[in-house]
């Protein structure tokens, strides 16, 4: 009788655990399934989008698209700042919260989830894209929320994401001097960096440099070479002290 009792509690005590484990595994599923699930709501209003887009035949059609049914980020972020703020210990609140950053332009919710992401995800490999969407946020808490990464971040690719941004932010706000010091310690601190679209970190940054010291605005442009539409060599040099007028296109 004894026995059994003690096989009965035995049972019912690891039967309990099972029950347990089994739950939270659900609700960490599902904290990323409702992630998920909010994300792929936006990409197929996007499609749809799309879709109606490309059938338009004008501009004007095209704007007026644009004006009245693109969807907006904005509309989707409160409820993935929701799940991030009441699961909060779960680690798939990472992808929420990057992705409130990365397609918000403004506002309260990319204010609130950039915050949670440096407090408390700083050590995320998440963040390398996250430091690329701030080269064209707005307000000046990007500047420090990008130098703090470049600082405490343990990842090394995320280090040379965070400093390459913030040349890039330096360069369009007209710190030159701060830009090119930046750049040049992407080239030397971060030269196996892979950008977003391909290549290394490096050859971007050693291309900026070169437009800010030979491209910027007073400086003597480059040589150009080439052949005029009747096939007459010629140089920019050849023109100097005259007005020139240099029209760059390409067709995709």
């Amino acid at each position: 009788m004894t026995r059994r009792v003690l096989f009965l509690l035995t049972f019912s005590i690891l039967l309990s655990s099972a029950c347990f484990a089994q739950d939270t595994a659900t609700n960490a599923s599902s904290v990323k399934d409702q992630i998920a699930a909010i994300q792929k709501e936006f990409e197929e209003a996007m499609q749809d989008f799309m879709a109606v887009y490309q059938k338009a035949e004008t501009d004007e059609e095209r704007k007026k698209l644009v004006a009245e049914s693109l969807p907006k980020a904005d509309a989707y972020a409160p409820r993935l700042l929701t799940i991030a703020i009441e699961n909060e210990g779960d680690p798939a609140v990472v992808e929420a919260l990057s992705w409130i950053v990365t397609n918000v332009q403004q506002g309260r919710e990319k204010k609130i989830a950039t915050e949670k992401l440096i407090e408390n995800h700083i050590d995320s490999p998440a963040l390398g894209p996250v430091c690329f969407s701030m080269i064209y946020s707005q307000g000046r808490e990007v500047d420090a929320t990008l130098e703090r990464i470049l600082e405490k971040s343990p990842h090394h690719d995320v280090q040379g994401n965070a400093c390459f941004a913030l040349a890039e932010r330096k360069a369009r706000s007209g710190a030159s001097g701060e830009a090119i010091a930046l750049y040049r310690r992407v080239i030397d601190e971060f030269s196996d960096v892979a950008g977003m679209r391909g290549g290394k970190l490096a050859d971007s940054a050693e291309g900026a440099i070169f437009e800010a010291e030979n491209l910027s605005v007073g400086k003597m442009a480059p040589e150009i070479e080439g052949k005029d539409v009747d096939g007459v060599a010629f140089k920019l040099s050849d023109y100097r002290g005259k007005v020139v007028f240099l029209d760059f296109w390409g067709d995709w």
